[in-house]
This record gives structure tokens, C-alpha cells and sequence, in this order.
């Protein structure tokens, strides 16, 4: 019984704090995205719908990391670019891509006034890709922190606390440049 104490500390150090939440949902992850590919070659008839439907996998995937990276910013230093960003692209599509929206639907989705099935697959293809990318991203940028510093991403002024904590060479990741550049840290012994 001692191995699995040992395991689990190991997992702790290793993934951090919520190690099985971060491994279950990326295990899934990958079988759905295999199982989504697979899908992607099964609904097509020929050649060039396959590879139109693995572009339409990608560019959920893109949209997805885009999207999750975007709901959960790294530190304060993120905070603002991303609320900026936020701001012009809700500008944009509310005032020209939403106008553009229905017609763009009636002329890819319809075919008077008779929906395309292989429209509405790429649709589903798409959303399906764009959700698994978004589930991935935030799970892992909230919860895969194995030196515990999880506190940085929301609560800026817990950085003196974390750093004494955790020595310079501990903190590996690139998203705590500001902690180091601050000279808040503690050299290890």
C-alpha cells in the first residue's frame, strides 16, 4: 500500500494538484479527437471531401485553443492584451459578421431551402472539434500546475507567498517571468 502513497506524490509532483482530473481529460481528449478523425475519412465519398473534412477538423481545433486560451489567460500580464482583443473582436462580430451570418448559412448550408447533409456534417465536425480543443485547453491551463503555483493565474497578489515557497529552479515554466523579473524569489540551497 506504501507504492500507491508514493505513486500519488509522484502524480502530485508531476501533474499537480488535480493529476487525475488532468490525465482523465486528456486520455479522452485523445480518443475522441482519434475517434473524430476517423469520422472524419468514414463521411466522406471520395478523396478531396476526406481532406476537406480534415480541414474542418483543424480549423475547430485552432478556433478551440484560441477560444480556451483566450477564457483562461496565464497571470495579469495576459489579462489585458486578452480583454483588448475581447473588446475589438465582439465589435466585429456583432456589427459585420453577424449581419453577414444568415446570408452565408442560406448559401453553404441550404440548397433551396433543402438543407446539405454534408454541410451540417462539417458543421458538427467543426463544433464537435472546437469544444474537445476548448474542454482540453482550459482543463489543462487551470488544473496541470505541478508546482502549485495555480494561485498566479487569479490572484496576483499571492506571488511573494508562492516564491518563497518555491525555489527559482522549481519554477520551470515560462509564464512566471514576471515572478523572477520581480526579484520576489528565494535561491535554493
Amino acid at each position: 500500500m506504501a507504492w500507491i502513497s508514493s505513486f500519488w506524490d509522484w502524480m502530485d509532483a508531476t501533474f499537480g494538484k488535480y493529476a487525475a482530473t488532468v490525465l482523465f481529460t486528456n486520455s479522452f481528449a485523445a480518443l475522441f479527437a482519434a475517434g473524430l478523425l476517423r469520422l472524419c475519412g468514414r463521411l466522406a465519398v471520395d478523396r478531396n471531401t476526406r481532406f476537406h473534412n480534415y480541414l474542418v477538423f483543424c480549423l475547430g481545433a485552432l478556433v478551440g485553443w484560441a477560444l480556451g486560451m483566450f477564457f483562461v489567460p496565464y497571470g495579469t500580464e495576459d489579462k489585458p492584451i486578452f480583454e483588448d482583443i475581447s473588446k475589438l473582436a465582439s465589435v466585429f462580430f456583432s456589427g459585420y459578421a453577424l449581419s453577414k451570418l444568415d446570408r452565408f448559412l442560406e448559401a453553404t448550408m441550404f440548397d433551396e431551402k433543402k438543407p446539405k447533409a454534408e454541410s451540417w456534417v462539417r458543421m458538427g465536425l467543426f463544433c464537435a472539434t472546437a469544444m474537445l480543443a476548448i474542454l482540453v485547453v482550459v482543463t489543462n491551463r487551470l488544473y496541470f500546475r505541478p508546482d502549485g503555483a495555480r494561485a498566479l493565474t487569479f490572484l496576483p497578489e499571492t506571488v511573494d507567498a508562492v516564491t518563497r515557497r518555491y525555489p527559482v529552479d522549481a519554477i520551470t515554466d515560462a509564464v512566471y517571468v514576471g515572478v523572477l523579473r520581480s526579484g520576489a524569489f528565494v535561491r535554493s540551497q
